[in-house]
Order: structure tokens, then sequence, then C-alpha cells
């Protein structure tokens, strides 16, 4: 599995955006936002962080398994002709 530069995927931040039905916006931001809320939302938010931390671990595994799986088959296909080649070239000699 290749190796990446990157950090680990982590939670930065995050606020709520309102929109009315006026075109008027707001954001709500944690700190604006009474303890007890806050603290609710982070637990919903990061049940959400951590479907979309598995879903990428699940995507990104079948990538790299089928490269795999693609990768064996190439070998296997390059035996086998290197296993005719050899087969001829034994019927050629006992001609």
């Amino acid at each position: 599995m290749s190796q990446t530069n990157e950090p680990p995927l982590d939670l930065e931040s995050w606020n709520i955006k309102v929109k009315l039905n006026d075109g008027t916006e707001f954001i709500l931001r944690p700190e604006d936002m009474p303890k007890n809320l806050k603290n609710n939302l982070i637990e919903v938010i990061n049940v959400y962080f951590y479907i979309h931390v598995d879903h990428l671990k699940s995507k990104y595994s079948e990538e790299i398994y089928g490269q795999r799986e693609q990768e064996e088959l190439n070998e296997s296909y390059k035996q086998s002709l290197a296993n005719k080649k050899e087969r001829e070239t034994d019927d050629s000699s006992e001609n």
C-alpha cells in the first residue's frame, strides 16, 4: 500500500450555515452555542465523520485490491506465455 505525506484525516472545524427563504444567510459557530447543544452537535458530527472515514478506507482498499489483482493477472499471463514458448521450443527440438 502506498504511503502518503498527507496528515491523517481529522475534523478541523465546523459551523452551521443557515439559509432563510428570503435569501438571508448566517453562520452559527460553536462558540455561539450553549455548551450542551455544542456537545450534542459534536457527537453527531463525529458519527458522520467516521462514516466518511470508513467509506474512504473501503473505497481505496478496493482500488488497491483491484490493482494487486490486475498485477497478479498480468504476471500470471506473462508466466503462461513463457511456459507456452518453452513448450514450443521443446517440441521443435524433439522433431
